[in-house]
């Protein structure tokens, strides 16, 4: 098997997006992915990642590079909406996507990795800390705006 990354293109979008519903179990409308990606694919600030499989998407994240004030100028990062295919779990392909999110922060010259994991999904966060991620310095609080 193998997986090649790319930035993810306009006709793998609806591929990707079904990836992620799937995953997050989530309904955002495709047209607001489709403006939300034409957005983001003028900031050079994303990268928007995918991985495949024999010309499948099977894996995806977004990556998004940010200043602040205090921390040099070196930026941060963030990573979002880290799925892989339920078909290609525990195949190396999740460890693959985050050695090659990690390739792109070093190139950037990233002073760090931020993202979040629910609370639940303790096999998730056990994956992270495999691969060197800590959760015991700080810990993310999040507001949601448009709640249900």
């Amino acid at each position: 098997m193998e997986l090649t990354f790319e930035p993810l293109q306009r006709e793998d979008l609806a591929a990707c997006y079904a990836l992620c519903m799937q995953s997050f179990f989530e309904s955002v409308p495709l047209e607001e992915v489709e403006q939300t990606f034409a957005l983001c694919s003028r900031d050079p600030s994303y990268r928007l990642v995918v991985g495949k499989v024999d010309g499948r998407v099977v894996t995806y994240a977004t990556l998004h590079f940010f200043h602040t004030v205090f921390d040099g100028m070196r930026p941060m990062a963030t990573i979002w909406y880290v799925c892989v295919d339920p078909a290609y779990r525990s195949r190396g392909i999740g460890k693959a996507l985050f050695a090659e999110l990690c390739r792109i922060c070093e190139a950037e010259q990233c002073l760090e990795i931020v993202f979040t994991c629910l609370q639940e999904n303790a096999s998730a966060q056990g994956f992270y800390r495999s691969l060197g991620f800590r959760d015991d310095l700080e810990r993310a609080f999040v507001r949601y705006y448009f709640e249900p």
